[in-house]
């Protein structure tokens, strides 16, 4: 999957705008990289049910 833009995180600021800053790009990154997907293949479990219990 090709890279689509860097973004050099916000080092000063406060807690709050970084914290928003950051739940941005991650947002942004899903949404790229779901983009074009299937809409079947997007509602489709990555892996079996039950796997997380223990």
């Amino acid at each position: 999957m090709p890279k689509t833009k860097t973004h050099t995180p916000k080092e000063s600021g406060t807690e709050k705008a970084i914290l928003r800053d950051t739940l941005d790009r991650l947002r942004n990154s899903i949404a790229a990289n779901v983009t074009g997907v299937p809409e079947p293949d997007v509602r489709t479990a990555g892996v079996p049910s039950g796997t997380n219990r223990p």
